[in-house]
């Protein structure tokens, strides 16, 4: 893959992962009124890192970085959707530390971007971790929800998660 192309991804992809911060900073220190708008401001921008990441991996189908990158910030997006939508209130704060630590592994990911070992090493250190967490965070937000395991935007976790 060609380094003018991984540098750009990185340069837009950690000036994005800058802006999840804040989002998250606002998140753990939330009172008041239920923040929709940060859950899907959230969505959005990590959706941004997802559709980068995604495209990317067209041209390098077999890179693990890529492919992680990819499926971590769509795991995210669409929690964060769902949690907008459920308005559960409760699961705020385990939202904000999860996604906090998520960006972290994110931003890791992007450093090493273009050393396909490291990526796939953090990867694989990552997955199983965040697995555990996703599905425990999904059956909790998802309970009493139409079809378990689905939110309105029509995502399936264990579909998800199944290449993760």
């Amino acid at each position: 893959m060609d380094k003018e192309i991984l540098d750009g991804f990185q340069v837009e992809s950690k000036l994005l992962l800058k802006e999840l911060i804040k989002i998250l900073d606002q998140l753990e220190s939330w009172e008041g009124a239920f923040p929709t708008s940060q859950l899907e401001g959230f969505s959005q921008v990590i959706d941004r890192i997802m559709g980068a990441a995604q495209t990317l991996a067209m041209e390098a189908p077999n890179h693990a970085g890529l492919k992680r990158i990819s499926r971590i910030a769509e795991l995210c997006k669409r929690l964060g959707y769902a949690a907008a939508q459920r308005r559960a209130t409760e699961f705020i704060p385990i939202f904000a530390a999860f996604w906090a630590d998520t960006v972290d592994v994110l931003g890791d990911l992007i450093d090493v971007i273009d050393d396909e070992v490291a990526s796939t090493r953090i990867a694989k250190e990552f997955s199983q971790v965040v697995q555990g967490r996703l599905e425990w965070l999904s059956q909790k937000v998802m309970a009493g929800a139409p079809e378990a395991g689905k939110a309105a935007q029509g995502f399936d976790l264990k579909d998800l998660l199944k290449d993760f």
